[in-house]
């Protein structure tokens, strides 16, 4: 399977997982993880452990994009 626009791959992909994303410009997107994505794609296992211990919410993080133009 070949990826044709990863941008928009990505874009997609994360509103499908309920995440909010936001396009700077038609280079950059900024994607706020849910904390189930957050969980299992950011490897950050004491943090939630921890939040969860002192029953605070947390804060899942942001990552951003950016697509590089032809060299």
């Amino acid at each position: 399977m070949e990826i044709t626009n990863l941008f928009h791959f990505l874009k997609d992909f994360f509103e499908h997982q309920e995440c909010h994303v936001s396009i700077s410009d038609q280079h950059a997107l900024s994607v706020q993880l849910t904390r189930e994505l957050d969980e299992a794609l950011m490897n950050r296992p004491f943090y939630w452990h921890y939040m969860d211990k002192i029953g605070r919410k947390g804060d899942p993080m942001t990552l951003e994009f950016y697509v590089a133009t032809s060299l």
